[in-house]
């Protein structure tokens, strides 16, 4: 009796446990060729795994790196924030004073020269800065030829203003 063709399913499976035969008679013959494909194969796992380990470190990474970078962009900004608040402070406690201004032959004491000789007094608080801008008032009035001593310190001046002079 004739043997049936195989069909190619059939010839699939045939080749296939014949491949894995010899395979495993390979193995059984060759003990060193078993070890080394088993050590292949352990270290194709070892790569996967750190590849994966690798690439999730690298998201988690640049996660990280994006929130820093967005918590740099809000300390700089607090920065800038503070730097100006500190300028805005600076100009606010920066020495004010009466400056002698002269322009085209003219002066900011001009206005008060009409009123030459006539007598002041200056009083101010014993604080640093009313005392110099006392003495700055007392030399621009001493240059409009007023008669005006040296600037008093009064204790009890600044429960009636809040100002210093």
């Amino acid at each position: 009796m004739a043997t049936p063709n195989p069909t190619p399913a059939n010839t699939t499976t045939i080749e296939t446990r014949s491949a894995m035969s010899r395979l495993v008679s390979w193995y059984s013959s060759d003990p060193l060729f078993a070890w080394f494909t088993f050590l292949q194969i352990v270290s194709y796992v070892i790569l996967g795994v750190t590849v994966a380990i690798g690439y999730r470190l690298s998201v988690n990474q640049s996660t990280t790196n994006q929130k820093l970078e967005g918590d740099l962009v809000t300390a700089r900004t607090k920065l800038a924030e503070a730097e100006n608040r500190t300028l805005e402070l600076q100009r606010s406690v920066a020495r004010r004073q009466v400056s002698f201004i002269q322009m085209d032959g003219r002066t900011n004491v001009d206005g008060l020269k009409p009123f030459v000789g006539l007598s002041a007094v200056v009083e101010f608080l014993p604080q640093v800065e009313p005392r110099r801008v006392a003495n700055d008032i007392v030399i621009a009035l001493r240059r409009a030829g007023w008669a005006v001593d040296d600037p008093i310190p009064n204790e009890t001046f600044g429960h009636r203003f809040l100002m210093g002079l």
